[in-house]
């Protein structure tokens, strides 16, 4: 789609977009897999994503608090087109996982000062070769996500607020939340 309006109109404009807030839908996992389309969109030049999770009610497909979404659509039209905005604009976004025998690392970009809001982190899960994930403990250190789970001997595959009404609580410095999504 972007792709097309940009060849269309001629010009290869900024696009900056909101990921869907968690929602009741009918179906299950049908919003994180477009929520995860969304952050796997970010591949495209020249293109933003505002996440959404922690301003949002699942009974509501569109947050109410549209001030705050506008607002950080236009800290990331000031930063990228502008420049004239130096602070982070961006919530942590998935970048890489590492294996350390029975744990796995999870790095993402934006993640200077990385903390869970409460006292543990939450829709973390993780899965060995099977495929099948469990919940996961998480830990913050140095900025990256330890996660380990007595059911999984050899983590290959982590996940993050996997399903439609996931509210996670994992946020950097910037007080802004991170993206859903599966290492695969």
């Amino acid at each position: 789609m972007v792709s097309s309006w940009r060849r269309n109109w001629g010009y290869e404009f900024p696009f900056y977009y909101v990921q869907i807030a968690p929602f009741k839908y009918d179906t299950p996992n049908s919003g994180v897999l477009v929520r995860d389309a969304q952050r796997r969109a970010l591949k495209i030049a020249n293109t933003a994503m505002v996440v959404v999770s922690d301003i949002c009610t699942v009974d509501d497909i569109h947050p109410r608090n549209k001030k705050d979404v506008g607002l950080r659509l236009a800290n990331i039209a000031l930063k990228e087109q502008y420049v004239v905005l130096r602070e982070e604009v961006f919530g942590p976004l998935f970048k890489e996982i590492n294996v350390h025998d029975d744990k796995i690392e999870v790095s993402f970009e934006h993640s200077e000062g990385l903390f869970f809001k409460g006292k543990k982190g939450t829709h973390f899960e993780i899965a060995g070769l099977d495929g099948t994930f469990y919940s996961a403990t998480a830990r913050i250190i140095d900025d990256k996500v330890e996660l380990s789970s007595k059911k999984v001997n050899k983590p290959s595959q982590v996940r993050f607020a996997w399903n439609n009404t996931a509210l996670p609580n994992l946020f950097n410095g910037a007080g802004l939340p991170a993206s859903s999504f599966i290492s695969n």
